[in-house]
């Protein structure tokens, strides 16, 4: 165990707080935020993955390098790991940095848990990146109460996703004012000039990906959680009933493919496309040419796809139990449906099919205006305030530094 920190008196004796930022594996979202926390002065981060696989989420790393990340295991995707072999290289590595405050993503793993308690043990500052809803999942009691221990006893300080996950922490017993958002960040600049980019340019890009003129797009995993099999049989009926022939491009990867695939074959579905895994560098062109975004997951904590389509000024058309909902979808940029509702989901296509250019782009433009509030910079001082508060307790001193807005209690 690392040696308990000596504590320090506020005002002269202030100084950098060294941060330990620890995800189990840093991708473009992660390089993101990184980077706008280390233009902070006073925060020195230490970047930690627990490897520099992930087997959901195959990143590409040519951003990686941009800054320096400390990586556990390399040539491995964290899932295959054992989780205590992980907890003891975790924890090794933070006795070696002696961070002042460790921020772990979640408190579902063990590994991150062991982290989180060893700065509690040693006096440091533990701050939990928190992006779980209650909607996520059946919820039982006394899971709700073990839950509710393991958290107050480590952690001083939460960076939430938004709305529903600070309400679903507060309802786990933890303090509102010791929340922080946002947590569920991407880059919104970078995918905002790429989409411009190639918006100069679009016949020429329309011609190299061989997309129709105007179609939807579904970016994500293919797997049940995702509720494509759905999406298809609304996108069937809206063909079948419409004189709009918007098309549909479907990129991920995952254990539905060949059988979403052989619906669409089936049905006989025009203009659609399966791409397959689209590296998130190569994300931007299908965006830009793209009239609407849709996700109509069955679950999702948060959806970063989502921010991704409105940085890129797309509408979008998603679930109702996405986790970002209340934090970034009105009226104004878009629509809900209930997932397992066919005929609602047709209704919205056809819907949005039917819109002007003109429409459709005024709700781009609201969709940028709104995820602007969820950038890598937001997200840093979030994490900053939250970090200077988890400080603040791990020495005994009274007050967390107002420094962003708290979380509220979502509508």
């Amino acid at each position: 165990m690392g040696k308990a920190r000596k504590g320090y008196r506020r005002g002269k004796g202030k100084r950098d707080v060294k941060l330990a930022v620890v995800y189990c594996n840093f991708g473009p979202y992660h390089v993101a935020r990184a980077k706008a926390l280390a233009a902070i002065r006073s925060i020195t981060p230490v970047c930690i993955e627990v490897a520099d696989h992930q087997g959901t989420h195959p990143w590409t790393k040519d951003s990686r390098r941009e800054i320096p990340i400390r990586t556990l295991f390399r040539g491995a995707s964290w899932e295959q790991l054992p989780s205590r072999r992980i907890g003891d290289h975790l924890v090794a590595a933070l006795e070696e940095e002696e961070p002042d405050v460790v921020a772990t993503i979640g408190y579902g793993w063990g590994f991150m848990r062991r982290a989180a308690l060893w700065a509690m043990r040693t006096r440091r500052g533990s701050v939990l990146m928190h992006e779980t809803a209650r909607q996520d999942k059946r919820r039982l009691p006394w899971k709700e109460a073990i839950k509710g221990w393991i958290i107050a006893r480590h952690y001083h300080a939460a960076l939430v996703g938004g709305k529903s996950h600070g309400d679903y922490l507060a309802e786990l017993g933890f303090p509102r004012e010791r929340m922080w958002a946002p947590h569920s960040v991407v880059d919104n600049g970078w995918f905002a000039q790429e989409v411009q980019r190639v918006r100069q340019a679009e016949r020429a890009w329309r011609e190299r990906l061989g997309v129709p003129p105007r179609y939807f797009v579904f970016v994500g995993r293919l797997a049940s959680e995702k509720n494509v099999e759905r999406l298809l049989e609304a996108y069937r009926r809206y063909r079948s009933s419409s004189s709009s022939d918007w098309g549909f491009v479907i990129l991920g990867d995952g254990p539905l493919r060949e059988k979403l695939e052989r619906q669409a074959r089936a049905n006989r579905l025009p203009k659609i496309l399966f791409r397959g895994f689209v590296p998130n560098e190569d994300l931007p062109p299908y965006y830009a040419l793209a009239g609407c975004f849709v996700l109509p997951s069955l679950v999702e904590p948060w959806g970063l796809v989502v921010n991704e389509a409105m940085a890129s000024s797309l509408p979008v058309l998603i679930s109702d139990r996405c986790g970002c909902v209340p934090d970034l979808v009105s009226e104004r940029n878009g629509f809900l449906v209930e997932p397992t509702d066919v005929a609602g989901l047709t209704r919205l296509l056809e819907r949005v099919a039917s819109m002007s250019s003109s429409d459709l782009e005024a709700m781009g433009r609201a969709s940028r205006e709104i995820v602007e509030r969820f950038s890598p910079e937001a997200w840093a001082r979030g994490l900053h305030a939250a970090a200077r508060c988890a400080w603040e307790a791990a020495y005994g001193t009274e007050a967390c530094e107002p420094q962003v807005s708290r979380v509220e209690r979502g509508a």
